[in-house]
């Protein structure tokens, strides 16, 4: 009877262990402007732990959550809900010199933020864009 509690507690520490872990993945994407495929480590799960003072996350967790970038125009998909109308607005912005050569040296925050911000996000959102 000990023998058998022994192992069941094993078996239960040991997937209570193993539970908390950062997960990622190989994934292709296709880019919502323009339609270009690409490959990109994806963040499947992980487990915070605790948050800084700052709103990052510890733990084995990314944080902040990686977002992937359209090789060829640079866009940063922030979001896999953007309708129509905003993407178009977005494909005309992502055209600009000035997002240009932002995306050559900018996070991909940054440049969230700064699409984010094309699109009229509350200023609520845009300070979290990282978070």
């Amino acid at each position: 009877m000990k023998l058998e509690r022994l192992a069941i507690a094993t078996l239960f520490l040991g997937i209570t262990f193993c539970a908390h872990a950062l997960t990622t993945r190989e994934k292709t994407f296709t880019c919502p402007i323009g339609g270009e495929s690409f490959t990109a480590l994806d963040v499947m799960s992980g487990t915070v732990t605790g948050s800084y003072l700052d709103l990052q996350k510890y733990g084995p967790v990314a944080s902040p959550w990686p977002l992937q970038k359209c090789p060829s125009n640079g866009f940063v998909m922030f979001s896999s809900e953007i309708d129509g109308k905003a993407l178009k607005t977005l494909e005309t912005y992502i055209g600009t010199d000035a997002y240009k050569s932002k995306a050559k040296s900018e996070s991909n925050y940054y440049l969230a933020y700064m699409l984010m911000r094309e699109l009229g996000y509350p200023i609520r959102q845009l300070a979290y864009i990282v978070t």
